[in-house]
């Protein structure tokens, strides 16, 4: 069976899993990115899960709304935690000091199977679409992983925010 899904796969899907997971591999290795970028990428994801949400489920009402709490309610934690610990903000150069971690690529695959599991449901049972568990179910997978981004980008924000006038900070 899983040969099967493999092979009415399209080759586009392999090349962004292979995309995706190189960008998560060089979030293993210390590095320093503009404000832009630490926005940019979180967006990107962001978006890609928002859209699977919306493309599996058009504007439906539970999934959206599962997928906008579990954002809210995970990147407060995030934010809360002030995860990813141990960054550092040059108000001078505008650029953050980020370090090593494999988290982010667990997250980015978890958007990447998570779309694709949907996408191989949903095509052995397009009922699924109408019902309103899996709905919830697909939205809240979504979001969970929407939300550590978001709380990424909250962490960098107050950091920033910070930092600002006061020279480099650490969380």
């Amino acid at each position: 069976m899983i040969l099967q899904i493999l092979k009415h796969t399209p080759l586009w899907v392999f090349a962004l899993f292979f995309a995706l997971l190189f960008l998560g591999i060089q979030q293993s290795r210390p590095r320093t990115a503009s404000k832009r970028r630490v926005l940019v990428v979180p967006l990107v994801l962001m978006g890609l899960a928002l859209y699977g949400v919306v493309s599996a489920f058009q504007a439906h009402p539970i999934a959206i709304a599962v997928w906008a709490a579990m954002v809210a309610l995970v990147a407060a934690l995030i934010s809360f935690l002030r995860i990813p610990r141990g960054v550092s903000y040059a108000p001078e150069t505008g650029t953050f000091a980020i370090p090593a971690s494999w988290t982010p690529l667990v997250f980015i695959m978890i958007i990447f199977f998570t779309r694709y599991a949907i996408n191989v449901a949903l095509a052995r049972d397009p009922a699924l679409r109408d019902t309103d568990w899996f709905a919830a179910v697909v939205g809240a997978a979504y979001g969970f992983s929407s939300g550590y981004f978001a709380g990424r980008l909250l962490t960098y924000w107050k950091l920033a925010r910070a930092a600002k006038g006061q020279g480099a900070t650490k969380p």
